[in-house]
């Protein structure tokens, strides 16, 4: 019976804590929406684009998730899988993955382009 009490009693005192939390207006943010790839369906832009890391920003993503891949010099780019245009990214060249742009006209991104939300020299 205590323990019935005792329960009732803590389920009382947390009513007045809930109803506080239902008031309190939610925003975007406060549900940590993290990016897949960033946020690129809503308006087309290529996934793991700059464009989409810029959208994921804008919309208020706690943060974006995103792959990186190595190429065979050794540059660090952003790419879901390991192939880009049919090429194998590790056994190809930044230059030769460069020769193809993204569908929205961008340049394949390095890692640290994407870390700045830019590309070089913007």
């Amino acid at each position: 019976m205590k323990q019935w009490m005792m329960l009732g009693m803590a389920a009382m005192m947390a009513m007045p804590a809930m109803a506080q939390v239902k008031k309190k207006p939610m925003k975007f943010a406060d549900n940590n929406v993290v990016a897949h790839r960033g946020a690129f369906k809503a308006n087309g832009f290529p996934e793991n684009s700059i464009a989409s890391l810029q959208e994921a920003i804008r919309l208020g993503c706690t943060g974006s998730e995103f792959d990186v891949r190595m190429t065979a010099d050794d540059s660090l780019i952003i790419n879901h899988d390991e192939h880009y245009n049919k090429l194998l990214i590790e056994e190809t060249t930044f230059a030769a993955l460069q020769q193809f742009p993204l569908s929205n006209g961008e340049k394949l991104p390095t890692l640290r382009e994407y870390l700045l939300g830019r590309h070089e020299g913007q």
